[in-house]
């Protein structure tokens, strides 16, 4: 998704992820009033990686800054998209996943990425375990009056 030693997205690429941000935001509620009240519930985390190629002056320091930018760059779509950054902490990794022998090459491209991870927040995790604990058809019985058997 990144050229070597740059943090900026294709604009094709910026285009893809923006619309597929948008689309998750759409699935946690028909409006945006009721999708920013369950984005509140998430943490997003998003982490940079670099190929091993070292820039500007073989500094592996720079590596690692380029990965923050590039994890920075994601983070800017979702901000775009309406989400709260708060909710959003980005990392850089450098080349640390570009190591394996599946990566014979220093310069590939599938080094080049972002991971995004979204999970539930300890609120999040709390409300989604209350909602577990109550049995519906117990608290519908409750709120009409109980059912009656013919």
């Amino acid at each position: 998704t990144f050229e070597s030693g740059k943090a900026e997205l294709k604009p094709d690429v910026e285009q893809k992820i923006s619309k597929e941000i948008n689309r998750v935001i759409q699935e946690l509620g028909p409006d945006k009033q009721s999708a920013a009240a369950a984005i509140k519930y998430l943490r997003i985390e998003i982490t940079g990686h670099t190929d091993r190629v070292l820039f500007k002056k073989g500094s592996k320091m720079n590596n690692q800054k380029l990965s923050e930018e590039r994890a920075n760059a994601i983070k800017k779509l979702f901000v775009d998209a309406g989400v709260n950054e708060d909710t959003i902490t980005t990392s850089g990794e450098a080349a640390e996943d570009c190591t394996s022998d599946k990566y014979k090459n220093a310069n590939d491209p599938r080094c080049r990425k972002v991971e995004i991870k979204i999970t539930l927040n300890p609120a999040g995790s709390e409300l989604k375990n209350m909602l577990q604990k109550i049995n519906i058809g117990e608290l519908a019985g409750k709120l009409t009056g109980g059912t009656k058997n013919n």
